[in-house]
């Protein structure tokens, strides 16, 4: 990106990222090491963005560029880091130090408006489990259905296979770098089972009832 979007365009964007997060139809995913990634339900967008009146390349230009790095930069504590470091904000970005100093009193300007609409506590606690976890962590989950060609009475089944990681924290200045590759960096291990419907069934239910028991969980310390 040349350089900041401006005022209005921010402020718009940022309205359809509060009113899409609110509501689900963007959800955040924390990487091994707290990195946040969306997913956007595209339907919704669209139709948000001719309510608002916001063009899609501009809000997705305004969101991937700016509102979604201010959004992770703030809820890892990395905003200054993100500020000095990124490329097109950096200081090679202009010769012209007063522009520099502009650009990055803007920045932090923007990312007080994106911490009061955005930054949650709920997404504060999110990433505080994946920040402090002392276990490996999920990076990610791959299954395929297989047949065995030369059984062609054996029903087909599936394969599952899980990869955590041991994410690498001391990297040093590296890891202050918004762009690093930080949530590759680890001692990685790799699961793979086989499985027949009836599994299916029985992982499916005990992944249910992790998620019902989250949700009691979370309603209870709501109501204390």
């Amino acid at each position: 990106m040349a350089g900041l979007s401006s005022s209005d365009q921010f402020q718009k964007v940022l309205d359809v990222a509060e009113r899409q997060l609110k509501s689900n139809k963007i959800s955040v995913r924390f990487g091994p090491t707290g990195k946040m990634r969306f997913i956007i339900d595209e339907v919704s967008l669209k139709d948000s963005l001719v309510a608002s009146g916001v063009e899609e390349s501009t809000f997705r230009q305004v969101f991937n560029g700016e509102i979604g790095p201010l959004l992770d930069a703030i809820i890892r504590n990395r905003l200054e880091e993100y500020v000095r470091n990124t490329p097109q904000f950096g200081p090679q970005a202009s010769e012209d130090q007063k522009v520099q100093q502009a650009t990055e009193a803007q920045l932090r300007d923007r990312a007080r408006l994106v911490e009061k609409t955005l930054a949650t506590p709920q997404l504060r606690g999110r990433h505080s489990i994946k920040a402090s976890s002392k276990h490996p962590r999920l990076r990610f989950c791959l299954w395929e259905v297989v047949r065995k060609l030369e059984a062609s009475a054996t029903p087909p089944y599936a394969t599952f296979s899980i990869e955590t990681i041991r994410p690498e924290v001391d990297l040093g200045v590296w890891g202050s770098f918004p762009f690093f590759p930080t949530e590759s960096i680890g001692r990685s291990e790799t699961c793979s089972f086989d499985c027949d419907e009836e599994d299916l069934d029985d992982l499916i239910l005990t992944l249910q009832e992790a998620k019902a028991a989250l949700k009691r969980a979370a309603k209870g310390i709501a109501n204390a």
